[in-house]
């Protein structure tokens, strides 16, 4: 970089000049069962691809860290996956807790006076190819190491000042959406709670209410198999590929494409038939299924898409077969499901309804907040975009 792509009052310097620690972290012997489940938050690499980290997924003993080289990562600090498989390398989280971490991890903290590590974190998060290249370019094994941070990650700093000014801007947007996401799970999880408390006590063979009655999933509701890819895919949406593409994985619930003519038009929902088997998602807008993708439609007098998506994900669905087990649909139509009457079930239906219009519209708000947010970022990180909302001669 040229002095004069320098914005004013910004310098250039490594990474290890303005941090006063970057260390990674160890794993203790994994068949020490001994080791695991205590009471210290322990990280590994496979969770760094979220944004912020309030929780880990393992615990450890004190114990397990006395018996390994784990070391302890603050709260505020930031953490970067070293190694990894698919594209863990090169991401980065922000911690919300103390957490013990993995040999696949750096955690690296700021010098106070010069580094905020919340501008910090939202730098390397905007530079993961980079950090990707240089671990490649750097390194026989492809990982990214802690003296190949320091010595040839450059960045470009600005003022301390501006520097948590540009981090205020950020972080207001993900705290916005941190709320959405929070309340789209709150009413998730108080339709789900209404749900078991009017049908969840009732199972398969008990002696049920007057006008309840016990029916095959094939009876209330239309099944169908997903199909080919459709020729016409593309991997982003586009003005004229708006139609979702849905497959068996469970990531952005299966999110494969997008194409232009939808084959299911009706509010529905989606059971993974291979692989994922059993993982049951509601659709709400036109989309195409493919291959290893269950489909099922309603009958609107007997039943509704909420009530068939809470009672599914109430059940253990399995698969058959020796090698490959998968969910075929003649199989799949005789499983027997608990039909409440209509009136109580349009209650049901109008009740969660009002909760699913606020998901969708809080949904809507995240990608608007989200897609703003990721188009500031770069031009925040550059200097193209320079933050007044601080006082100039303060810095």
């Amino acid at each position: 970089m040229t002095k004069n792509s320098i914005p004013n009052g910004w310098v250039e310097t490594t990474l290890g000049e303005v941090c006063e620690s970057v260390f990674s972290g160890g794993t203790p012997k994994t068949k020490e069962v001994s080791y695991w489940n205590g009471k210290y938050p322990w990280l590994s690499s496979g969770e760094t691809g979220q944004k912020n980290i309030y929780i880990t997924k393992k615990t450890i003993t004190q114990a397990g860290i006395d018996k390994s080289s784990t070391r302890l990562a603050r709260k505020g600090q930031v953490v970067m996956a070293t190694a990894g498989q698919g594209n863990t390398r090169g991401q980065v989280s922000f911690l919300h807790l103390d957490t013990y971490i993995n040999q696949s991890i750096i955690c690296l903290s700021g010098k106070k006076h010069l580094l905020d590590n919340r501008w910090f974190f939202n730098n390397l998060s905007n530079r993961y190819s980079e950090l990707r290249a240089l671990s490649e370019s750097n390194s026989v094994r492809g990982s990214i190491t802690t003296s190949m941070l320091k010595s040839h990650f450059y960045l470009l700093l600005p003022p301390l000042l501006e520097q948590e000014a540009i981090a205020d801007i950020l972080t207001s947007f993900d705290d916005k959406i941190e709320l959405l996401q929070a309340q789209n799970k709150t009413l998730e999880t108080t339709a789900q709670t209404i749900f078991k408390e009017w049908f969840g006590k009732y199972k398969i063979g008990d002696d049920l209410p007057e006008g309840w009655r016990e029916d095959e999933l094939g009876f209330v509701a239309i099944l169908s198999a997903g199909g080919d890819r459709p020729k016409n895919t593309t991997k982003e949406k586009t003005a004229n590929n708006n139609i979702p593409i849905y497959s068996n994985g469970i990531t952005n619930d299966g999110l494969y494409g997008f194409t232009d003519i939808p084959q299911i038009s009706e509010e529905s929902v989606t059971v993974s038939a291979r692989g994922t088997i059993g993982f049951v998602c509601l659709r709400f807008k036109p989309y195409v299924p493919i291959v290893r993708l269950i489909s099922i439609i309603p009958i609107q007098t007997y039943s509704s898409s909420k009530y068939l998506f809470f009672w599914l994900k109430n059940q253990k669905i399995s698969g058959f077969g020796t090698t490959q087990q998968q969910l075929t649909i003649p199989v799949f139509k005789k499983t027997k499901i608990i039909i409440p009457t209509s009136t109580l079930m349009n209650k049901y239906t109008q009740k969660v309804d009002s909760f699913y219009n606020k998901i969708q519209n809080n949904n809507y708000q995240i990608k608007t907040l989200t897609k703003t947010r990721d188009t500031l970022l770069p031009k925040l990180m550059s200097g193209e975009l320079r933050v007044n909302e601080f006082k100039e001669d303060s810095l």
